[in-house]
């Protein structure tokens, strides 16, 4: 029997119930919106995408100490049309742990992906600033704007 037939079978039978939870906290919805509207400026390429709550384990297949980071959830991840993974963007609050933000830093760095923090209540301009700022956008290129002839 495989381990996934097992754990099914006991929570068949358990009595215990698992509790949902809300995804994202007000603040998070919040930034989530503001990310979107930002990403969707005219200097950004089109067709990026904000991802709440993606694990590292569904951005990486393997690495050093794997199995140790791959349930870590940065608050956003920033795609590429493509679905390649550009940014991982965390909320500054006061619930923030600092050595989770230095491990989430330092394996967005050895992935080559941009970890870009931005202070909880941020307006939109401001967030703009701190894509530009972090370059977490330097590797799309800005669309061409044709201009006719008159």
């Amino acid at each position: 029997m495989e381990l996934a037939d097992i754990l099914a079978a006991s929570l068949e039978t358990s009595n215990y119930n698992l509790t949902k939870v809300e995804l994202m906290k007000w603040v998070e919805e919040d930034m989530h919106e503001t990310l979107r509207h930002a990403l969707l400026a005219d200097e950004f390429e089109p067709g990026l995408q904000i991802h709440a709550q993606v694990s590292f384990g569904a951005v990486f297949k393997n690495g050093p100490h794997y199995d140790t980071v791959k349930h870590v959830r940065p608050d956003f991840l920033i795609v590429d049309k493509g679905r390649y993974p550009l940014a991982f963007v965390d909320l500054l609050s006061v619930c923030h742990d600092p050595a989770l933000d230095r491990l989430k830093a330092a394996v967005a760095q050895k992935a080559d992906i941009a970890f870009i923090r931005i202070p909880s209540g941020a307006k939109l301009a401001d967030i703009k600033q701190h894509l530009r700022d972090a370059g977490a956008l330097a590797r799309i290129e800005a669309p061409v704007r044709h201009v006719r002839a008159a």
